[in-house]
């Protein structure tokens, strides 16, 4: 059996902590087998035949297909591709198979989300993308996007932090279903308020400040060079004249 390497086991750490077992403990399971056996070994897991894996391939295969293109497809077309998948033979697969049932069925929910006034696309496009999400994949996603969600703390350009808590607080209270088909991310969002909100009004104050001095530079420097083109001109007009 193939030993995983240093990179790989401190990557596998990182994100076991970050998982519940009480709520994830599929994806334990999944990313536990992924760091034994992973997926670029050619030796084959001794309990899988071959034709085994080779079905479950191709029909992992087809749950990829239907993820990328499971916003574009209208209801019909996707109720249709999710009842063509054959999940059965294969437990892991077939957990995340309804895991996309679930989400297809809520899909009107997140378009009256879509449509809340606190709603915004930085949180949707992020939230779409993690409900339909592979077990292993979800994990690493909501590293990224707990991080992005603070890029506001730096800079205006961003969302604030504290639009994804209150967006995250509304899932919670006003989209029980949306909230159960992703709760991790939004309780991660949740749990990091109070310290968050100080530091939120730190970076905001330390912004201000900066945004102040830099003003009154541009300020001080046009002044300098209004001042100095004024003197130049009057020095013009005198020799001219």
């Amino acid at each position: 059996m193939n030993q995983p390497d240093a990179d790989h086991q401190l990557e596998y750490a990182r994100e076991m902590l970050l998982l519940n077992p009480l709520e994830e403990a599929d994806q334990i399971l999944h990313r536990r087998l992924r760091l034994i056996k992973p997926a670029t070994s050619k030796q084959p897991f001794a309990d899988e035949p071959d034709s085994d894996l080779t079905q479950k391939e191709r029909v992992s295969e087809q749950l990829d297909k239907l993820r990328s293109s499971f916003w574009s497809l209208d209801d019909r077309k996707l109720q249709q591709r999710l009842k063509a998948i054959d999940t059965r033979p294969f437990p892991q697969l077939a957990i995340f198979h309804s895991k996309l049932k679930s989400v297809a069925e809520c899909r009107p929910l997140f378009q009256q989300l879509k449509a809340h006034p606190r709603s915004f696309p930085e949180f949707y496009d992020k939230f779409c993308k993690l409900v339909i999400a592979p077990p292993a994949k979800a994990v690493t996603l909501r590293m990224k996007f707990l991080e992005e969600s603070r890029r506001g703390l730096m800079s205006p350009r961003f969302p604030k932090p504290k639009k994804y808590r209150q967006l995250a607080q509304i899932i919670k209270k006003e989209f029980p279903q949306l909230y159960e088909l992703e709760k991790v991310w939004i309780n991660q969002l949740l749990a990091k308020r109070n310290r968050i909100s100080t530091l939120d009004n730190f970076f905001w104050a330390v912004n201000r400040v900066v945004y102040g001095i830099t003003y009154l530079i541009v300020m001080l420097i046009l002044g300098f060079i209004i001042v100095y083109a004024s003197d130049f001109l009057s020095m013009l007009l005198s020799f001219l004249g």
